[in-house]
């Protein structure tokens, strides 16, 4: 399950996991929501020459790390598992693009 705050940062193609919980032996199972640790960042885009502040869950980073950088992680990554489209992931600024 993905909430629209997906879209506002980094993900990792992580979600929010539905299962259910016993509570006692005798007790049936109770819904119970699991929703990944975010955590805001800094990363830098060597394309966009830029450092952005995003949020991202450790997986996130952990991809990331492994392909060497953000550009490297958006270009080998599936277009499915970035679901980000907001603003403050992928700015707009022209004027700050250096060429």
């Amino acid at each position: 399950m993905y909430p629209n705050e997906i879209h506002q940062g980094i993900w990792g193609g992580e979600g929010v996991v539905e299962g259910l919980v016993k509570k006692g032996k005798y007790r049936s199972p109770v819904p119970k929501f699991w929703a990944p640790n975010l955590k805001k960042t800094v990363v830098y885009s060597e394309i966009l020459d830029l450092y952005l502040s995003v949020v991202v869950t450790d997986r996130a980073l952990q991809l990331i790390d492994q392909n060497a950088g953000l550009d490297s992680y958006l270009l080998k990554v599936r277009v499915l598992s970035v679901l980000s489209t907001s603003s403050s992931v992928f700015p707009s600024h022209q004027a700050s693009i250096k060429f």
